[in-house]
């Protein structure tokens, strides 16, 4: 297989702009793929609303809620993120996400009816694996509805998804656990025996249910930045063998990549599932009135530093960085290192919001640039398999050991449930530093990565 001289993925852009798919079309899909990202983190996230009531009733530890959250979820979306990965380079994305959203909300509503651990468990295992379906299909998609000097917004569009599900999971399900903790649903067939926390996951995760033929709606675009030109091949789609060489021929961009991201989502996502417990545990305040505060400012600062950082990447790209992408994504992971080890001195329940907030704007800020970085420096057969490794790292870590690394801790480390603040604390010395260094050094490798190869053999 012959390989010709590198592309140039910016006269590319150039050449084709006009033949992109029209802004309605693409806006559209966009659109549709950010309201079921945000229906992924409601019923992803509504878990750590209801630790306390789930504690209450089932009897379980720090430890084992963390699994719930973590483990449980992550133990399937990662595994199977590398070969749904592989299934979107070759087949059709828009009906994966369809069978996706269908099977993560009906697994939500699962959650609800669960009587012991190992029940919520098993469900929230079903959970993360409709949800594996999502972000390698759109962000697949996305790349090929915007150009590269345009997708950093686009994207960062998508991922605001996930701090509007966050918000609005625990706005809703802050509401729902108020709402049912008052009612009587006595005589309602399959609802009347369920306790406050069980009908919270049901009226969450249900109207996915319905949401799935919404999807359906959308258009596939036609693929783009090829990295096979044979008709032939391009047909029968890049083989595995020479998917995993391009990816160790450019391994150490990849390595830094999946691993800066991978520990930051690690801390940030261990800190939003333990934030609500942390105001609970530490300032004594009622669980629903916090949810209110937090669903609210995750929404409002998570959302704007998401879209604000893909709106600046875009922008110093189009000024000359070449790297803009992994320049802005740096920014906010200093001040971030900082004020996790401010928070275990923290003693005002005003400055702890606060602190907070500004967390919150620098959890998401480095999301959108992150993942399209990815996506430009990935071809087009590739890209699946390449987010699906990426998910599979970053939400390892994010999802399984961040939480678990907090709750760790607490049980074993400052053995004080009430003092979570200094777990978290920890959590932030041990994974911020490296994830800062490995961000740093994943810049030196990019434009390498950039030089995208075009495969040739086999031509019809």
């Amino acid at each position: 297989m012959a390989v010709s001289s590198a592309a140039n993925p910016e006269a590319d852009d150039e050449a084709g702009e006009g033949q992109w798919p029209k802004p309605t079309t693409a806006w559209y899909a966009t659109t549709i793929l950010t309201l079921a990202f945000i229906l992924a983190f409601i019923d992803r996230q509504i878990i750590a609303l209801l630790i306390g009531p789930i504690q209450d009733d089932l009897g379980i530890s720090d430890t084992q809620v963390s699994l719930l959250g973590g483990f449980a979820f992550v133990f399937f979306y990662t595994f199977l993120g590398i070969p749904i990965g592989r299934i979107v380079d070759r087949s059709n994305r828009k009906r994966l996400i369809v069978v996706g959203v269908f099977l993560w909300s009906c697994m939500t509503v699962a959650c609800g009816f669960a009587r012991n651990f190992f029940q919520l468990f098993f469900a929230r295992v079903g959970v993360g694996v409709g949800e594996a379906t999502l972000s390698p299909a759109a962000l697949s998609m996305l790349s090929d509805y915007f150009p590269p000097k345009r997708l950093g917004f686009a994207v960062s569009i998508y991922l605001s998804g996930a701090a509007i599900g966050t918000g609005l999971a625990f706005l809703l399900g802050g509401a729902a656990l108020e709402f049912f903790e008052a009612a009587s649903l006595a005589g309602i067939p399959l609802l009347e025996d369920l306790k406050a926390w069980q009908l919270a996951f049901v009226v969450v995760g249900a109207p996915g249910v319905i949401f799935a033929l919404l999807v359906t709606t959308i258009v596939e675009p036609r693929r783009r930045s090829k990295l096979v030109t044979s008709p032939v091949q391009q047909r029968e789609g890049l083989p595995l063998a020479e998917a995993i060489r391009f990816l160790l021929d450019r391994k150490k961009f990849y390595l830094f990549h999946f691993a800066g991201f991978g520990l930051y989502l690690a801390f940030t996502y261990g800190l939003s599932f333990w934030a609500i417990e942390y105001f609970v545990r530490t300032f004594g305040v009622e669980r629903s009135q916090i949810a209110y505060i937090y669903g609210a400012q995750v929404i409002l600062l998570g959302g704007s530093g998401t879209l604000l950082s893909g709106y600046l990447s875009d922008y110093f790209e189009r000024r000359g960085w070449k790297d803009a992408k992994l320049r802005v994504a740096l920014w906010p992971m200093l001040p971030m290192m900082l004020l996790a080890f401010w928070i275990p001195f923290i003693q005002s329940y005003v400055v702890a919001i606060g602190t907070i907030m500004v967390m919150t704007f620098c959890w998401k800020f480095p999301l959108a640039p992150a993942a399209a970085a990815l996506q430009i420096a990935t071809p087009n057969e590739v890209r699946g398999l390449a987010t699906g490794l990426y998910l599979f790292v970053g939400n390892t870590l994010g999802l399984a050991v961040g939480p678990a690394v907090i709750g760790v801790f607490s049980d074993y480390v400052v053995g004080d449930p009430n003092a979570i603040k200094w777990s978290i604390g920890l959590a932030g010395l041990t994974l911020l530093p490296l994830s800062l260094l490995s961000v740093f050094l994943c810049r030196r490798f990019f434009n390498q990565a950039l030089m995208i190869p075009t495969y040739r053999s086999g031509t019809a």
